[in-house]
């Protein structure tokens, strides 16, 4: 059970790896678009000053959520990793061949 697991807790990992990618690029967009309300000596007008505000909070955020998704994605590796293999099934191993009006066909226990 825990193989299957942490193969699921590992694709929600990436998945949060790919969120916080995103936001991060998109605080660094809301940044950059505070280019144009503030001077070169970094004062800002009220929206450039709320642009910037935004983009602190957005990239705060995506942070939280990529070092989340990592965490996750280690966690479910290493889940998956260290899962017991499957016990092998006692008892015989047998294929047979079965005829039929519809042809062959091939049965076994495995």
């Amino acid at each position: 059970m825990r193989g299957p697991l942490g193969l699921v807790i590992a694709g929600v990992g990436v998945v949060g790896l790919g969120v916080g990618t995103f936001l991060g690029l998109s605080a660094k967009s809301t940044f950059d678009d505070s280019d144009a309300h503030c001077n070169a000596d970094g004062q800002c007008d009220q929206t450039g000053v709320d642009l910037r505000s935004d983009a602190v909070d957005g990239g705060n955020l995506a942070t939280i959520v990529f070092v989340g998704g990592g965490v996750l994605a280690a966690a479910g590796v290493v889940l998956w990793a260290t899962a017991p293999s499957e016990p092998e099934t006692t008892g015989a191993h047998a294929l047979r061949v079965v005829a039929s009006p519809a042809g062959l066909r091939f049965d076994g226990t495995f």
